[in-house]
């Protein structure tokens, strides 16, 4: 059976305060920064915050990247030390 989905009222809706790292640039021409930003905690609460068809966009759009991401994989060699790290603000989450 399906999990139902409750959206709270937008007011109700809980967040989060995390550190976002950011950077651009290699070598010398590298800059670094970091910014608070306030997230939710959950999709109820996402949606609640920003509307349905906002965050569906945004899934989809994540969704694609990841794809891309896997097909960029099988059509080349991986390399050793390569990688993403994991979000500190996701598992701050607790995702």
């Amino acid at each position: 059976m399906a999990h139902q989905l409750v959206v709270p009222d937008k007011n109700a809706a809980r967040t989060k305060e995390v550190d976002i790292p950011v950077s651009t640039g290699k070598g010398d021409a590298r800059k670094e920064d970091t910014f608070k930003e306030t997230l939710p905690m959950s999709l109820a609460d996402a949606i609640a915050l920003e509307g349905e068809k906002e965050v569906f966009k945004r899934y989809l759009n994540s969704l694609v990247i990841y794809l891309q991401g896997k097909r960029r994989v099988a059509m080349g060699e991986k390399k050793s030390g390569t990688g993403r790290r994991r979000a500190a603000y996701m598992e701050s989450l607790g995702l």
